[in-house]
C-alpha cells in the first residue's frame, strides 16, 4: 500500500509543513508530493532541490 507525502520546504530544502498518510487528501496545495512503499520518519529527511528526491539530513 502507498504512503502519501505532501510537504512545503525553505530554501535548504528543509520539511516546514508536512501531511503524510495512506489515505490522505491535502487541504490545500503543497510545493512537493512524494509516492512512497512505506511510511518514514519525514522529520529526519529534506528535500534536494536538484534531485528532486527526499533524502536523509
Amino acid at each position: 500500500m502507498g504512503y502519501l507525502v505532501f510537504c512545503d520546504t525553505d530554501d535548504s530544502g528543509n520539511i516546514i509543513d508536512v501531511v503524510a498518510g495512506i489515505n490522505i487528501i491535502p487541504n490545500r496545495q503543497y510545493d512537493w508530493f512524494f509516492y512512497l512503499q512505506e511510511p518514514i520518519d519525514i522529520m529526519q529527511y529534506k528535500v534536494d532541490m536538484e534531485s528532486r528526491q527526499l533524502i536523509l539530513k
